[in-house]
């Protein structure tokens, strides 16, 4: 099998994509992708190649697969493999910035040394994966259709799932799902969407195919819901309002395989989350161990597109996540900074994920904003992109909880000191601390760990763990410069933005940078739960 850009040899043309349930016996696979397009539930019998032998590559998400052979990892800038099977010593490492294995089997230390090949901590490795659950997916069983939903497992043995159905949580006949199409009206789908356990997201079969353009906010509100797409089928927001809403306090939600487009002018006076997943002001208690749901392979966007006329487009808040444990699987949240219109939005996120996190090139005044708890650990793409030489204020900011861990930035075209701060906190008070990296090394620069409050050792006063560190009180970023209508016609990505940083509690100088990395985020959990 070749998955590959045979006229320019750059992964990074190949986006939108998805691979998974088969068995590949070819000496050779390649799978040269960059973001969106996760390989998922197969069994490569030979060599997996992530990349061309020369070009960019900048992926990529592997879960639940067995390689019979070598693993080259080419010329991939970053990479995240969850539950994966390979042979003891075959992993083969050419360059990279950051790798990350959750739950591998046939990884360890001194393989993860060697594929450093002198960048520092360029591997994370972590033994066990904390929780998980796999994508959905549509099987053919006995006479019919099915939707198979893996259930959420606590601490999984490392490798790939042998066992395939003790990891079923439940079956879906196709009885019980609606089947919609890009012609169905939004009322339709509604409709549908009450009176069914799930919902199927087809591509369609006439142009604009895969393209929902939505008229009202779809709304999950029944427990263990499914919300599945085939294709990446994209729901276009309606002016103002949400892609798509999960009521609060619901359970085992499923929501897979989505992209997210916004279709909200700048001139627009709000935005709401292009995905919102709970209210904000949400005090559902859930209990112990119980999930509100997954969310696997979510791709958000922001741009201006040709086939919405080319105006620029905005969301306050990309992805929004309020429920407590969540498991949030492969999120892609992009700027399209390179789209088919070539213009430009300033935009700002306000992320909870888990797992595996990149955004690309959303400009804010922080590179990714986190209110609370990250459970296990996730990789950002880019974070920040700089207009007009402004550095970013912070590249994360996040709450005092938060137990972080191996934090790699890089600065592309720039010096190794070229951000302003590589992590910020902010306590429940409002006062902010700001830490610089330990080690810089060709515009790659290395953090091992960030101090932290611990909340075990809190007061509990009457309170039962988990506890849920009160982080409402963090504040949100904020859009410090708006485009105006008449500026939507812009076609440079390098127009100047004059940013006015706030004051800060580091004695640090801004530099001027043109484009910001983060390449990776290694947290650890902090409030485990067994």
């Amino acid at each position: 099998m070749w998955v590959s850009n045979d006229v320019t040899g750059h992964a990074t043309n190949n986006f939108w994509r998805s691979l998974e349930g088969v068995t590949i016996t070819a000496p050779r696979t390649m799978w040269a992708v960059s973001q969106a397009s996760p390989l998922r539930r197969s069994v490569i019998g030979g060599e997996l190649w992530l990349s061309h032998d020369v070009g960019y590559s900048s992926g990529g998400f592997i879960s639940d697969v067995k390689i019979g052979k070598s693993l080259v990892m080419g010329t991939q800038q970053q990479w995240f493999a969850r539950q994966m099977t390979m042979p003891p010593g075959g992993l083969e490492c050419w360059q990279g910035w950051n790798y990350i294995f959750m739950g591998v089997e046939g990884i360890d230390v001194e393989m993860g040394y060697k594929c450093n090949k002198g960048t520092l901590n360029k591997v994370s490795i972590m033994d066990r994966t904390a929780r998980s659950a796999e994508k959905p997916y549509i099987v053919w069983e006995g006479s019919e259709w099915m939707i198979h939903v893996p259930k959420v497992v606590h601490q999984p043995e490392p490798g790939y799932i042998q066992d395939r159905e003790g990891q079923i949580g439940w079956k879906l006949s196709f009885r019980e799902v609606f089947v919609a199409d890009p012609q169905m009206s939004t009322d339709t789908i509604l409709q549908g969407m009450r009176y069914k356990a799930a919902l199927l997201l087809t591509p369609g079969e006439s142009p604009p195919a895969e393209i929902y353009a939505l008229t009202r906010s779809l709304e999950v509100t029944k427990d263990r819901f499914v919300v599945l797409g085939i294709g990446f089928p994209t729901l276009v927001s309606p002016v103002g309002q949400s892609c798509l809403k999960v009521r609060s306090g619901l359970t085992d939600v499923r929501i897979a395989s989505i992209i997210f487009d916004a279709n909200t002018p700048v001139s627009h006076g709000y935005a709401e989350p292009l995905l919102q997943w709970g209210d904000a002001t949400n005090l559902f208690v859930r209990r112990q161990l119980e999930v509100s749901g997954v969310a696997s392979d979510i791709v958000a966007r922001i741009g201006a597109f040709a086939y919405l006329n080319c105006e620029l487009k905005r969301a306050d808040h990309m992805l929004e996540f309020n429920d407590d444990s969540l498991i949030i699987d492969n999120v892609w949240v992009w700027h399209a900074d390179h789209d088919d219109c070539s213009n430009f939005v300033m935009a700002k996120g306000a992320d909870m994920m888990d797992h595996h996190f990149k955004s690309d090139q959303c400009q804010s005044q922080h590179g990714i904003v986190v209110n609370g708890n990250i459970y296990s650990h996730f990789a950002l793409g880019l974070g920040v992109y700089i207009i007009g030489g402004k550095p970013a204020y912070a590249a994360y900011l996040l709450s005092e909880y938060c137990d972080l861990r191996n934090v790699v930035t890089v600065a592309i075209d720039a010096s190794d000191d070229s951000f302003h701060h590589q992590v910020c906190q902010e306590s429940m008070e409002g006062e902010q601390t700001c830490y610089k990296p330990q080690n810089c090394s060709w515009s790659r620069c290395w953090r091992p760990w960030v101090p932290y409050v611990d909340a075990h050792a809190l007061k509990l006063r009457g309170a039962t763990w988990p506890l849920i560190p009160p982080t409402e009180k963090l504040p949100e970023p904020k859009i410090l410069k708006r485009l105006r209508p008449e500026d939507r016609y812009q076609v440079s990505s390098w127009q100047y933005a004059d940013y006015q940083l706030g004051r800060h509690a580091e004695s640090d100088h801004p530099f001027a940078i043109d484009d910001w990395r983060v390449s990776s985020l290694l947290t650890f959990p902090l409030l485990q739960t067994n």
